[in-house]
C-alpha cells in the first residue's frame, strides 16, 4: 500500500474487506475522512431526533456514532464487513449501553424491513463506489435497494460523499421521486475553512406515497459559488431549490460550487509567480470565459484587478505571455491580475454586461482579504472588439462543433478555425485582404513559422511533401508557395473539416497540392511512396490526457517506425507539432522518437518562451542546419538573429546539445535544440565554442 501504507495501490481497492482489515490493522486510531464531529454537528442533529433509530453503514473506526450517541441519540446500530473494526469498536465503546456492532455486509443486510428511521452513510457508498463501471454499479444499486427497504415510511439516508458526477447521478437516480424521495443537499466546507475539498451531506427522506411522476430536485444550502444561503429572505429560498427532468441540472449546481470552494481556497494568499489558468462554463457545460491568474511582487499595488480582453486580441503578447501579463500587472497596478478571455461559439452583447455576468464569480478568484472589496474590472476601451460567426459544422464521430469566425486586430481582418470542445485553441487562421480573400503568403501562427524555418535550415531541396492534418491548410500551401520545386500531398479524417478549408479558407488544390481524405495512420502506413519530408499537425480530440496534439498513437514507436521508412534514405525529414503542458507527455514522446530515429539528428524547436507549442524534427542522416532563405525570414518577420551558438555536453544523458536563438518581431523568440546520439557526437566538438551563423 501506498501513502504510508494508508492508501490502495488504486480506488477499487477501497471496495475489498481485505484492504479494510489491513488498514485497521494499521490505524487503529479514529480516521475521519469527512471531516470531524465540530463540522457535521449542525447537520446531523437538524435531521436526527434523540428517539430516533439510526443504522451507521460503513462505520469503520470513525468516532461518528460515539459523539452523536453522546449527545442523546442512543439507539444505534453500527454495521461493518471488517471484523477486526468490530470488535475494536465494541470494546472502545462498551460503555455506551444500548449501541450495538454487528459484522455485516451492507449491499445484504439480515435488518428486518422498516426497522430504521434513518440510515447514516459517512464515506461508504464514496468506498463502494470507486469507480464508473457496470460490476460497481451493480453493488451501488444492490445498497440502494437495501437502504429503501430497512428505512420506515418517513426516514432519512443521510449520505457524506464527496460527490463524483457519477457517482451524485447515481444517488439521485437511485432514489427517485417517483418512488417517493425528496433531497436536501449541504455541505459542511464553510466550516472548514482550511481544506479544499467540498464534502456533501445529503439528506434523502422517504415519503409516505408515491408521486405520480419522475421529477428530480434538490434543496440546497448554497449557490453555485459555494457559499452558504440566507434562509431568512424569499429571494435566497428561492435559489436553494434546482430540479428537472434530468439530474443535470442539480449536478451542475454541486459542480459549480465546489469548483468555486477549491479556487477560493487554493487562491487565498497572493503568490508571486503563480501562473494558472482556469475555465468558466454556462449551464450547458461550454466553456464560456477563459481565466488566467497572475501574481506578481508589488506591494504598493490593490491587491486584484480584472482585465477583459477584446475580442481578437487572445494571441496579443500581452495576452498570451507570461512577461507579457506581468507588464500588464504592473500598467494596471495590480498584485494578482485575472485576464478574462471570452470564447468563441458565446453571445455578448457588451462590456457592461460582460463586467455584470463576470462580477460575482471572479471575486472567487480574487485574494481572501479582497474578496468583499469592489474589484476593478478593465479593458481597451470601451468595446469587446468584433467577433462575427461565420460557418458552423460538426466534426466527424459526434466529436463536437467546429466554428469558422472572423476578428478585427488593429484594423486588420482575420478569419480562424475553431473547435468547441477545446474553444481555448485556435486551430487555423488566416488574415484577410481588404477585398476579403485569404492572403496565402502570410502565416499568423508562430508555430507554422518554426516549421517553415527549421525545414528551410535543415533542406535545401524538397521535391515531396506528405502532410498529416488539413485544418484551414495554411501550412500545407505555405509549403507550396515558399518550395516552388516541391509537390504536396495533405491527409486529412475529417470530410467535414476539409469542405470548409476549400469554401472559407481559399485551399486551392492543384496538380502539386492535392487532398485525400483518410486516416493519417492508416495513410502513412499503406504507402510505398518516399518523401523528403512529412508534416504530423494533428488535432488530439480528447483533452483529458493533457496533449493537445498529436493523438498519442503519432508518437508511438510503431507509428514511428512506419513513419521514418518512408522518408528518402539519409536526407527525409519528418515535423511533428506537439503542444502539450505536461512534461511526462512530452518526455515520452522524445523518448520514442530517439528510439526510432537512434542514429539520425532530433531537433527540438519552441517557437516562443511561454508557447506550448513544441516542434520535434528528426532527420535520417546527419542535416546540419543552414541559414534560412531571405524570402522566406522577410515572410515571417525574423528582423535579427544572434551570431553565436553555445555548445553544451549533457554528460549524463550522453547526448550533445546545441542551442540558439532567432529574435522576431513581438519579442518572439524560437529556441531549436539539436540532440546527437552518441554514435554521431563525434561530429560536434564536445568543448565550448562559438559558431557564425551566415545570412542570406
Amino acid at each position: 500500500m501506498s501513502g504510508e501504507g494508508l492508501l490502495p495501490l488504486d480506488k477499487d481497492g477501497f471496495r475489498t474487506k481485505q484492504y479494510w482489515e489491513r488498514f485497521f490493522k494499521k490505524r487503529t486510531s479514529a480516521f475521519e475522512w469527512y471531516g470531524g464531529w465540530n463540522e457535521l454537528r449542525p447537520f446531523l442533529r437538524n435531521e436526527i431526533g434523540n428517539e430516533d433509530k439510526v443504522l451507521i453503514v460503513g462505520c469503520g473506526n470513525s468516532d461518528l456514532s460515539a459523539n452523536l450517541y453522546d449527545t442523546g441519540v442512543h439507539g444505534i446500530t453500527n454495521i461493518d464487513f471488517s471484523e477486526r473494526v468490530i470488535k475494536d469498536m465494541r470494546r472502545k465503546c462498551r460503555k455506551r449501553t444500548g449501541m450495538s456492532w454487528e459484522v455485516m455486509d451492507m449491499t445484504c443486510m439480515r435488518f428486518e424491513s422498516g426497522v430504521f428511521n434513518v440510515v447514516v452513510d459517512k464515506g461508504a457508498l464514496d468506498a463502494l463506489a470507486s469507480s464508473d463501471s457496470d460490476l460497481v454499479f451493480k453493488d451501488v444499486n444492490k445498497f440502494f435497494d437495501e437502504v429503501k427497504r430497512v428505512l420506515q415510511a418517513g426516514g432519512k439516508y443521510i449520505c457524506m460523499s464527496l460527490g463524483e458526477d457519477y457517482l451524485l447521478k447515481w444517488l439521485l437516480e437511485g432514489f427517485p421521486m417517483s418512488g417517493g424521495f425528496l433531497t436536501e443537499i449541504s455541505t459542511s466546507a464553510h466550516s472548514s475553512k482550511r481544506s479544499e475539498y467540498f464534502p456533501l451531506v445529503i439528506a434523502i427522506a422517504k415519503q409516505a406515497m408515491k408521486l405520480p411522476r419522475v421529477f428530480f430536485n434538490a434543496k440546497f444550502s448554497f449557490d453555485q459559488t459555494g457559499k452558504a444561503l440566507n434562509e431568512t429572505t424569499r429571494k435566497e429560498r428561492k435559489k436553494m431549490v434546482v430540479a428537472g427532468p434530468t439530474t443535470d441540472p442539480i449536478v451542475a449546481h454541486v459542480n459549480g460550487a465546489r469548483t468555486a470552494h477549491r479556487i477560493r481556497s487554493s487562491l487565498g494568499a497572493i503568490t508571486p509567480g503563480r501562473l494558472e489558468e482556469y475555465e468558466l462554463r454556462d449551464r450547458d457545460a461550454r466553456v464560456r470565459f477563459s481565466l488566467t491568474v497572475l501574481d506578481v511582487q508589488s506591494r504598493e499595488a490593490v491587491p486584484c484587478g480584472v482585465f477583459i480582453v477584446p475580442h481578437g486580441r487572445e494571441r496579443d503578447w500581452m495576452f498570451q505571455n507570461g512577461e507579457g501579463m506581468q507588464e500588464l500587472a504592473g500598467n494596471c497596478n495590480v498584485q494578482r491580475l485575472i485576464v478574462v478571455k471570452m470564447m468563441p461559439g458565446c453571445d455578448f452583447i457588451g462590456l457592461n454586461e460582460v463586467k455584470d455576468e463576470i462580477s460575482a464569480t471572479v471575486a472567487n478568484f480574487a485574494p481572501s482579504g479582497s474578496r468583499n472589496e469592489r474589484i476593478p474590472i478593465m479593458s481597451l476601451g470601451s468595446s469587446l472588439g468584433s467577433r462575427k460567426e461565420v460557418y458552423r459544422g460538426d466534426l466527424l464521430g459526434g466529436m463536437g462543433e467546429f466554428l469558422v469566425e472572423e476578428v478585427e486586430v488593429d484594423e486588420s481582418q482575420y478569419r480562424r478555425l475553431v473547435f468547441l470542445n477545446n474553444p481555448s485553441v485556435i486551430q487555423s487562421e488566416a488574415r484577410l485582404a481588404q477585398d476579403g480573400s485569404v492572403d496565402s503568403k502570410h502565416l499568423c501562427f508562430e508555430y507554422h513559422q518554426a516549421m517553415l524555418s527549421g525545414v528551410a535550415s535543415l533542406k535545401a531541396r524538397i521535391e515531396r511533401a506528405l502532410v498529416v492534418g488539413l485544418g484551414g491548410g495554411a501550412l500545407a500551401g505555405a509549403f507550396g508557395h515558399y518550395f516552388p520545386n516541391c509537390s504536396v500531398e495533405v491527409v486529412e479524417l475529417d470530410e467535414q473539416v476539409v469542405g470548409m478549408a476549400r469554401t472559407y479558407f481559399e485551399l486551392k488544390e492543384s496538380e502539386r497540392l492535392k487532398v485525400s481524405i483518410g486516416d493519417g495512420l492508416e495513410a502513412v502506413a499503406s504507402t510505398s511512396d518516399l518523401f523528403d519530408v512529412i508534416v504530423i499537425d494533428v488535432d488530439n480530440k480528447d483533452t483529458s490526457i493533457g496533449m493537445s496534439c498529436p493523438p498519442p498513437a503519432f508518437v508511438s514507436v510503431e507509428f514511428l517506425k512506419e513513419l521514418r521508412n518512408k522518408l528518402t534514405p539519409d536526407e527525409g525529414l519528418m515535423v511533428i507539432n506537439v503542444a502539450t503542458r505536461s512534461k511526462d507527455a512530452l518526455d515520452s514522446a522524445l523518448e520514442n522518437i530517439g528510439r526510432v530515429f537512434e542514429k539520425d539528428l532530433l531537433f527540438k524547436l519552441k517557437p516562443s518562451v511561454d508557447d506550448v507549442n513544441i516542434v520535434l524534427f528528426a532527420g535520417r542522416g546527419n542535416t546540419k542546419p543552414k541559414a534560412v532563405p531571405s524570402v522566406l525570414r522577410e515572410a515571417i518577420g525574423v528582423k535579427a538573429w544572434e551570431d553565436t551558438i553555445a555548445m553544451v555536453e549533457d554528460l549524463e544523458s550522453m547526448t550533445l546539445s546545441l542551442f540558439f536563438s532567432i529574435h522576431v518581431l513581438l519579442r518572439r523568440t524560437y529556441f531549436i535544440h539539436f540532440e546527437l546520439s552518441p554514435r554521431s557526437a563525434g561530429t560536434v566538438p564536445k568543448t565550448r565554442g562559438q559558431m557564425k551563423i551566415v545570412t542570406a
